[in-house]
This record gives C-alpha cells, structure tokens and sequence, in this order.
C-alpha cells in the first residue's frame, strides 16, 4: 500500500509540475488562443463558402464545423510536445540526468503531460467550445454510455500519441536535431489522422491508404464515434486502437534499447 501511495503521489506532483508549467507562460497561452481562434473564424467562412457552391453527402455544414472545432479541442488534449522536448534534452546534454533519475523517463514525461493537457483544455478547450456555441449551437446526440465510450477511445487515442511522441523523440539519439522530423511528423498526423477534416472526404484511392494505417485513431475515430456517424463496433474500435499500441510500444522499446547503447558509445 506505501508504495502504491508514494507512487500516486508522485504522480500527482509530476502532473501538477506540468500544470504550472503551462500556467507560467498563460500570456503566450492566450495569444495561441486568439491565433487558434483566428484560423477557426476562418476556416467556418471557408466551409461556408464552399458549401454555397454544393453541399456533401456525408456529413452538413454544422457536421463539419463541429468536426472541425472539436479536433481542435482534443488537439489540446494530446502531449504533442513530447518528441521536442526529448530532443531539447538530448541536444542540451540533460537527458544524462533524466536517465540517471529513480523515476523512468517514460513515467517523467507521462505524468508531465497530463498535467499540460489538462491546463490546455480547461482554458484553451474550454474558450473554443464557447467559441463554437456562439458560432454554431449543434445539437448533439449523447448518452451517458456513450460519453464514457467516446473517454475509453479518447484515452487510448493519448496513450497511442504518446508512444509515438516518445519514438520521435527518441530519433533525437540519433540526430541530435528533431526539426526536420517533427515537421514530417505534423504534416503525416494531420493527414492521416482526420486532424484537418474527416477522412471519409479523401478520394477512394487515398482513403485505402489511410485504411492501412494506425494514425486515424487519433482524431477521426474519436470524433466519428461521438458525431454517431460512425459504422463500426465500439469493441472493434478498442480492440484496434490496443493492438496498435501494443505495436508501436513495442517498437519504442527495440528502438530505446538501441539508443541507450548509442549513448553508451558516445560515453566511452
């Protein structure tokens, strides 16, 4: 029980540490904000226009917007940072010491983020969703059970971001410099992912493609299931996200495994 104790604690001081973290900087905080706000007035003016000229089957104007604005909200959910600040580390030479701490790296960074996340979408989440109030009062079709459903999917859609985060980052052994990598990885996440509109719009051929890929986990599935525009099992849908991030934990393992040796190396 002592353990289980000192651990929770532990925890919770790490997410409180990610928590401040972000409340420290709030002015740079709120002036993403207003950017983010900024790009979103925008792209409803877009979506309307567009559908002024003709409309899609799949999904109304107050479907799209609604899309849209709620990828945002969860974007604020997800430990997007992880990859840069592993390679500030690695580039600094600090992640000597991160390695060298009782608390694994993984843990560090796990509880860091959620601490992050939970600021982000108290703030920034919660003035978009006002946001998308005043702009458009959707009315949404929720049960309780599949509000706790959508949670179970949205939660294991951050696990999956985080162990993909924690393999960008790890690249940083390697290259000692991320930039390039990090922007391949926004341009690949917000494509594959559904993060700029639903996937269901690509063309057939592009759209098997992104079929074969675990990256639509991350923000078309949560949002298609919650929307109920969703054709496919709510067991179906964990059993692949879990088996995604088995993979994909397991790659990080062979590819940290490998970076320590790395380091080793460096270190003589």
């Amino acid at each position: 029980m002592e353990t289980i104790s000192t651990k929770a604690k532990l925890g919770f001081k790490l997410i409180k540490i990610g928590f401040e973290s972000q409340y420290i900087y709030r002015l740079g905080t709120f002036l993403v904000f207003y950017l983010v706000c900024f790009t979103l007035i925008m792209q409803y003016f877009l979506w309307r226009a567009i559908y002024h000229s003709g409309d899609i089957k799949q999904y109304s104007f107050n479907d799209i917007i609604f899309y849209i604005f709620l990828a945002q909200i969860i974007s604020y959910v997800f430990p997007t940072d992880v990859s840069s600040k592993i390679a500030f580390h690695v580039r600094t030479g600090d992640i000597i010491h991160l390695l060298l701490k009782p608390v694994k790296i993984e843990t560090q960074l796990f509880y860091e983020s959620l601490g992050k996340s939970a600021y982000r979408l108290l703030i920034n989440g919660g003035f978009i969703f006002i946001v998308l109030l005043v702009l458009l009062p959707y009315k949404l079709e929720l049960t309780v059970l599949r509000f706790f459903q959508f949670a179970l999917i949205l939660l294991l859609s951050y696990v999956f971001v985080f162990f993909f985060e924690l393999l960008m980052g790890i690249i940083a052994f390697y290259t000692t410099s991320t930039w390039g990598i990090q922007s391949f990885k926004y341009v690949i996440v917000g494509i594959f992912s559904g993060r700029l509109m639903p996937i269901s719009l690509y063309p057939p051929v592009f759209r098997k493609i992104v079929d074969w890929l675990p990256f639509r986990i991350i923000y078309f599935t949560p949002i298609e299931f919650i929307m109920n525009k969703a054709n496919y099992d709510f067991c179906n849908v964990v059993k692949y996200q879990t088996v995604s991030i088995a993979l994909l934990l397991l790659l990080y393992v062979l590819v940290y495994r490998n970076a320590l040796k790395k380091i080793k190396v460096q270190g003589g």
